[in-house]
């Protein structure tokens, strides 16, 4: 690859050819017995020469040597440099990894310890509902009041459990409807409850209303309503009603027997 080193070689092999040549004239000579004064000159001259050019080859030779081992050992350095940096770096990536997933897994085992809460804490919220609810209904069955919602959008009226035995109706006989909560209303009175609930969307005031109903028996019994309309539509009107209910039988028919009574002796 060294153009001087390759020219020095070839002058090299030219110089240790020509010496070749002397030599073997030198020995023609010396055999034929004669004067060999000049040819020796020759070989003396030749041979220093090529010494000389074996000397200069060697020293390139050297040099050529040290330089590769230089360039060997900077290299050699050079992959102990990278490799040291290289193990560095991959501690310290490997580090940052160890530090992300402790971090990762630290985060986890808070989002679960507070799901877990959470989750405790919303069973008990339902335990207390779920309880909640059970007194509610109780009680509603010992005023022997029930709870209604009207979807005035749908017509969908639904009814706590506590309504349907009040109207004298079997746990799931009741269609769910407003025209069918109408069909249940004393005939004479169902005008002035539709009027009512009416009134009560319409202009945003309390419905209450006292009326009879009519049991699948053909009885009459009498209840009184309590409703209040809820939330604003597209047009800013209410789109529900939701109120109570309380079976009044007996109070009324004491009032009207307290009343007749009264009547009959102011006679």
């Amino acid at each position: 690859r060294d153009p001087v080193l390759r020219k020095d070689i070839a002058e090299t092999d030219r110089l240790l050819g020509r010496f070749i040549e002397i030599t073997r004239e030198r020995l023609a000579t010396h055999l034929a017995n004669r004067p060999g004064s000049e040819i020796d000159q020759q070989y003396d001259r030749a041979f220093d020469t090529l010494l000389g050019q074996a000397d200069r080859v060697e020293g390139l030779l050297q040099n050529k040597v040290q330089s590769e081992l230089l360039r060997f050992k900077a290299v050699q350095l050079f992959l102990i440099v990278f490799s040291v940096l290289f193990a560095g770096v991959s501690f310290l990536f490997l580090r940052k990894i160890e530090v992300r997933e402790e971090r990762s897994r630290q985060a986890i085992q808070t989002m679960n310890t507070q799901l877990q809460q959470e989750i405790v804490e919303r069973l008990e919220t339902e335990k207390a509902l779920h309880r909640s609810q059970e007194l509610y209904s109780l009680a509603q069955k010992v005023a022997r009041v029930g709870s209604w919602e009207f979807n005035m959008k749908t017509g969908k009226l639904v009814w706590s459990a506590e309504v349907e035995p009040m109207f004298g109706l079997k746990p799931g006989e009741f269609a769910g409807t407003y025209d069918a909560f109408l069909q249940t209303v004393h005939p004479e009175d169902r005008e002035l409850v539709a009027e009512l609930v009416e009134i009560a969307c319409e202009k945003e005031v309390p419905y209450e209303v006292e009326h009879r109903i009519v049991w699948p028996d053909q009885s009459e019994r009498w209840v009184q309503e309590i409703g209040l309309a809820l939330g604003n539509g597209d047009d800013g009107k209410p789109t529900r009603m939701v109120g109570m209910v309380h079976d009044v039988t007996t109070q009324k028919l004491a009032r009207d027997e307290r009343e007749r009574l009264i009547a009959e002796l102011q006679e």
